[in-house]
């Protein structure tokens, strides 16, 4: 495999690759307020304390590992996904995983979208969810 950049050409030689190309999350795009209010998981290992009963928006594994290191801490969390969660894993396993959240008392609801979001004060926020059977 070979790649360029600034500096010159390189050459990399292994038995196999992982190209992992990761992007900064993004907030829920449909509710602009949540551009203020709400934090991606990169934000949440910046907090100065632990943010306490938490709404986990995603599907995806960093979804489902901010939602269980939440809870390992003694949050109370709602994980909530338009679709289902893990979908793009096995199906077993994804329904493995999801089977153990709830086990450790996370309150998962696939096909869940946010309505609304009103802020009651500094810490505490009224969410709004619409479940559609899927």
């Amino acid at each position: 495999m070979q790649f360029q950049y600034a500096s010159g050409d390189h050459q990399l030689k292994a038995k196999a690759f992982v190209i992992a190309t990761g992007v900064r999350p993004r907030h829920y795009e449909s509710l602009p307020e949540l551009k203020d209010w709400a934090i991606t998981s990169d934000d949440l290992f910046s907090l100065r304390e632990n943010p306490g009963k938490t709404l986990v928006v995603g599907g995806g594994y960093i979804a489902v590992e901010c939602a269980g290191f939440l809870r390992g801490l003694g949050n109370e969390v709602i994980l909530a996904n338009r679709s289902s969660f893990l979908r793009v894993f096995d199906n077993d396993m994804a329904n493995k995983v999801v089977d153990q959240l709830e086990e450790e008392g996370i309150h998962t609801m696939p096909n869940t979208i946010i309505k609304s979001v009103n802020k009651l004060n500094d810490k505490l926020y009224e969410v709004e969810l619409e479940t559609k059977n899927g």
